[in-house]
């Protein structure tokens, strides 16, 4: 979470939380971590490495936080078009060589060594685009409040932070999470607080679990009905993890419904493992012998590579690969092309996750873009999609670009600067921006232009916090020189360093929402529920109150001034195969299966289920369930912290995981 101003308020949302004694806060508190830990809301402690056999309930709100309803829907509703939109940009090879390949890759490390992976992989010796690879995304567009300064008694809107393409994570955790405030709700009713409020047409029943698994459960059935004319083995999807992974949980929850759900299998291996592991991966040729593609094998324990039972991967589901830490040697790059180039579904692929960097967030801002990525959208769709955008800027030597590099020398009180990492820390804030630009300047008369982006950020704060790939072998000669070559700092073309980076505006959330905080107890904590409010000096006050049940309590802390990022969660299923190919792939099934199958695997479909109407999203939710909720279900993620914090990553102990209740 980032992009925030200061507080704006906004007479549309109520006075929040509501009040309650404090043993009543210390019960509800009991029995949401019990709840937690009971459904596997949980983390793996720190530690170096974390504990396999302990864990900790992740941090959660202790009330669902207050969120317009028409705000919600309207995220919900955009979130198809959204869809559509990157799925275009992965396939639009003269777009990412111009914004990516002719600009970020030029002065970001890590962004150049994916965009040469996707020189090899995606095109032919003479840079035209080449191969039909199908693209699973599993999207998150991530937004916050925004309460007009110009207009205060307008009810807050939505703004856009960032659109993610690859690892979107926290979907399952925050789908048992609402089922937890759902819970407390039917167990307790909050002790009548706020009844009008809280009740359960108000609370939506969260997907994102069931989506997420829908499109990999596509993605694996697309695969199958391709390759079965050569395989013989049995397919699974291959989760690629971090290693010390302590969000393990999250992913886990879509294993296991992968497996209850749909039958389909999967193997968790780290990046790490496969890289360094004697046979813990095996590339090779497909078996049809006019197919040129290759073939992913990963044994399972204790099994040989060259098994005829070893296990064929359908899916690569990256939950790493997004940082440059991840990378640790040159064969952890040499793997990801030879992933790449194989007839796996890549979940996300490189084009997409090039897609996902925020210059191209900030190119698609600019006028007529989107108009001409998506012709057949209406004036209106497209007026909706811009009006959820922030104003963005590049920092090259565009009109626009001057424009951005003068506000943020001299209005940088008013704006976030972001490069193209994901995962957390990386923005430069405010005043901050200034100092980060002149050092900037100074490596760039030095020659520093092109080296990796990682010291921005430390440099800008005083303190504080094997490759068996056939197209690689035949066009690896040509783009080596890519790759590798260090413009010199007497080349005129050089790249700045800002230019790798855009500049946002601001957003402003309302003020005057509450919530209590719940977070793991400390090594130094006693017996006594720890409930941490504010006095009117905005000091924190801490009143012990016994556990009912003699245990050490979780830390619940009253925050008066919280601000809640929302995250709606889409699928998109797509490639550059033409429609008769699609028809031949599902040629063998009934019409039934066949428009179920299409529906889950055409272009731009969205598996966002936004009204009352489709219920192949709903899991085990029975008529009854459905008509108490008021039959509004969709995928998606709130994370909530305290203002005073920019960044809000769950991961990082920013935010905590939370829901909604819809208010109008």
């Amino acid at each position: 979470m980032a992009s925030t101003s200061g507080a704006s308020s906004s007479s549309s949302l109520p006075s929040w939380p509501p009040a309650l004694t404090q043993h009543q806060i210390a019960s509800l508190s009991a029995q949401a971590t019990d709840y937690a830990l009971s459904h596997g809301i949980v983390y793996r402690p720190q530690g170096s490495p974390p504990s396999s056999t302990h864990v900790h309930h992740a941090p959660l709100s202790l009330f669902p936080s207050p969120f317009p309803r028409s705000a919600f829907t309207e995220a919900i509703r955009l979130q198809p078009i959204l869809n559509e939109l990157y799925a275009t940009v992965a396939l639009d090879g003269a777009f990412l060589a111009k914004v990516i390949g002719g600009n970020v890759a030029k002065v970001d490390d890590f962004t150049r060594r994916l965009w040469g992976i996707y020189e090899e992989v995606y095109e032919d010796d003479n840079g035209a685009e080449t191969g039909a690879h199908w693209h699973l995304g599993l999207f998150r567009s991530d937004y916050l409040l925004h309460s007009d300064s110009s207009s205060p008694s307008s009810p807050p809107s939505i703004r856009q932070v960032e659109f993610n393409t690859i690892s979107s994570s926290f979907g399952p955790l925050c789908t048992k999470v609402g089922e937890m405030h759902r819970f407390l709700l039917d167990q307790t009713s909050y002790y009548d607080a706020a009844p009008e409020i809280l009740n359960e047409p108000s609370l939506p029943r969260n997907t994102a679990l069931t989506v997420l698994v829908n499109g990999l459960a596509a993605a694996h059935r697309v695969y199958a009905r391709t390759c079965k004319n050569w395989t013989r083995h049995s397919l699974r999807i291959l989760f690629i993890v971090q290693e010390s992974e302590r969000n393990a949980f999250d992913q886990r929850w879509i294993e296991y419904e992968l497996l209850r759900a749909h039958g389909i299998k999967s193997l968790r291996r780290t990046f790490d493992n496969l890289v360094t592991q004697p046979d813990a991966i095996s590339i090779g040729s497909c078996p049809a012998w006019h197919d040129p593609r290759q073939i992913i094998y990963v044994p399972l324990e204790g099994q040989n590579v060259r098994d005829h039972r070893c296990p064929e991967i359908s899916v690569v589901y990256w939950r790493a690969g997004y940082t440059p830490d991840d990378y640790k040697s040159e064969k952890h790059w040499q793997l990801r092309q030879a992933l790449e180039d194989t007839a796996a579904i890549k979940c996300p692929s490189v084009p997409l996750q090039l897609a996902g960097a925020k210059k191209v967030q900030q190119v698609l801002s600019e006028p007529g873009i989107v108009e001409e990525m998506l012709p057949k959208r209406s004036k209106e769709e497209i007026k909706a999609l811009r009006a959820t955008w922030s104003d963005l800027y590049p920092l090259d030597d565009s009109k626009l670009g001057t424009e951005g590099y003068r506000l943020a020398m001299e209005e940088s009180e008013r704006f976030v600067m972001k490069p193209q990492r994901e995962g957390g820390g990386n923005n430069v804030y405010r005043s901050e921006i200034p100092r980060a630009l002149r050092r900037m300047e100074e490596r760039d008369a030095r020659g520093g232009a092109g080296r990796d982006l990682d010291s921005v950020k430390q440099e800008s704060e005083p303190e504080g916090p094997p490759s068996s790939s056939s197209s690689s072998k035949r066009r690896s000669s040509r783009n080596t020189a890519k790759t590798t070559t260090t413009v010199s700092a007497a080349d005129s073309s050089t790249p700045r360093e800002r230019e790798g980076y855009i500049l946002m505006e601001l957003i402003s959330p309302p003020s005057g929402l509450g919530n209590y905080l719940i977070r793991p107890p400390s090594a130094s904590s006693s017996s006594s529920s720890v409930v941490k409010v504010e006095d009117s000096a905005g000091s924190a006050q801490t009143i012990p109150t016994p556990h009912s049940e003699k245990l050490t309590a979780a830390e619940c802390r009253l925050s008066p001034d919280v601000v809640s990022e929302l995250g709606v969660y889409g699928c998109a299923l797509f490639s550059p195969y033409t429609k008769e190919f699609v028809d031949e792939v599902f040629s063998d099934v009934t019409p039934e299966e066949e428009e179920r199958a299409k529906k889950r695997t055409c272009w731009w479909e969205s598996s966002v289920d936004d009204a009352k109407n489709h219920g192949e999203y709903d899991g085990d939710e029975t008529e009854e369930e459905r008509a108490k909720s008021g039959g509004l279900r969709a995928p998606y993620l709130l994370r909530t912290k305290g203002r005073e914090s920019d960044e809000g990553g769950v991961a990082v102990g920013f935010s905590v995981v939370d829901s909604v209740v819809l208010v109008d």
